[in-house]
């Protein structure tokens, strides 16, 4: 099976959360990636669990991740 997340554990992503402060969603760290199945025959959706610059931890969708302007994946 092929992996067709757009993102990996080690990559350096921002969040887009508008609850979080600006400085917590920049430089945030994925340690791990999960599929989640959804209701009404969507698709699968792929979530994240983050580290945040501030030493805590979230778990997040794919469409609120971004890479970090100049890292490479």
């Amino acid at each position: 099976m092929q992996n067709k997340n757009k993102f990996k554990v080690g990559d350096l992503v921002n969040l887009r959360y508008r609850s979080l402060r600006e400085e917590d969603q920049l430089g945030c760290l994925i340690v791990r990636c999960w599929m989640v199945d959804r209701a009404y025959g969507l698709p699968a959706q792929a979530n994240y669990h983050v580290l945040l610059p501030n030493g805590r931890h979230a778990a997040v969708a794919e469409d609120y991740l971004e890479f970090v302007v100049g890292h490479n994946p």
